[in-house]
């Protein structure tokens, strides 16, 4: 009996003890549960981000790599995949199955551009050719940054990539093309020249060079143009070549008389019209010039001859007619 009543304390203290136990274990699978259920939000949360991710890239045609440098293995994506013309779900890319893909003549330079971005820690954005196994050209848009341990050694590198060959090959057909309109201008036999409506000389041919003895860096603005082939009248030519730039602007004619850089006076027939646009949005206008200075002696002279007879004719005191043969 003494001895169950000497170990009621201790009994006593155990249970207590027990209840602690048992309290700070509650405590824990309540932390744990709530623990859980942020884990779950967050894998919620990062899947509708990656959903969303998923949507923005595929919405604007792009693919995702994440290269490990230390490994040297690459994760792509089934879009970027797409892009370099592989067959979709090879895994474990390294460097050299994306370096195998890009054009030779493009591969030194990409080197030095990633190279420099590296050890700057800066962003690399490039735009490159690449090569299919089928031969075929393509032009990747390239965006992509480093990852740096605390060291500031690079660990891994990210980015995203978009094809970009339909754009390239329209911007060198435009450049072909402007290539071509450039070149007929250049060798027409017609004095052309085009100019910006703010006034910059954008472009003489051989042809005005010809006619006015002037090189485009002698008249690189047609207020210059004006002062030298009009001189006292350049205010007037000026206001009628301003006309052009209204927005109903149509053919614009006339005849002028220019004074050629040797000091010979010649008169032009002028036709001028708006071109379109120069890619900084300023207007163009293109002008033609044909030189009718020995037309224009021909009919005052014509005139001159009819207005002698005229004369003679009315001075007579003789009758005079004319009829027709029949």
């Amino acid at each position: 009996m003494s001895s169950d009543v000497n170990c009621h304390p201790f009994i006593e203290t155990a249970i207590a003890q027990l209840e602690i136990i048992n309290g700070q274990y509650e405590a824990l699978l309540e932390h744990e549960q709530k623990a859980r259920v942020e884990l779950e939000e967050a894998i919620a949360q990062t899947a509708t981000y990656t959903e969303r991710l998923t949507l923005v890239l595929e919405a604007v045609q792009m693919g995702t790599w994440d290269w490990n440098i230390v490994t040297d293995q690459t994760l792509w994506d089934l879009r970027h995949e797409v892009i370099f013309g592989y067959a979709s779900g090879t895994p474990n890319r390294d460097y050299f199955d994306w370096e195998r893909r890009i054009h030779p003549e493009d591969l030194e330079w990409i080197h030095k551009a990633t190279r420099a971005a590296m050890d700057h820690h800066q962003a690399l954005a490039i735009q490159y050719r690449i090569l299919w196994p089928d031969g075929s050209l393509h032009w990747i848009d390239a965006q992509g940054r480093f990852l740096y341990d605390a060291a500031g050694s690079p660990i891994r590198m990210i980015g995203v990539v978009r094809d970009i060959t339909e754009k390239k090959n329209t911007e060198n057909s435009l450049s072909q093309s402007e290539d071509r309109f450039r070149r007929a201008i250049i060798d027409s036999p017609i004095p052309i020249i085009l100019h910006a409506e703010d006034g910059e000389v954008v472009l003489i041919n051989a042809a005005w060079t010809e006619f006015s003895g002037y090189q485009l860096q002698e008249i690189p603005t047609l207020a210059d143009w004006t002062e030298r082939a009009y001189g006292e009248r350049k205010e007037l030519v000026k206001a009628t070549i301003d006309k052009l730039y209204s927005l109903d602007a149509k053919v614009r004619e006339g005849e002028f008389t220019i004074r050629t850089r040797s000091g010979e006076t010649r008169t032009w027939d002028f036709s001028s019209a708006p071109l379109g646009q120069l890619p900084d949005g300023r207007r163009l206008v293109i002008s033609t010039a044909l030189d009718i200075t020995d037309r224009k002696g021909a009919e005052q002279a014509l005139r001159y001859g009819e207005a002698r007879y005229r004369s003679l004719i009315e001075a007579t005191s003789q009758i005079t007619w004319t009829t027709n043969p029949e």
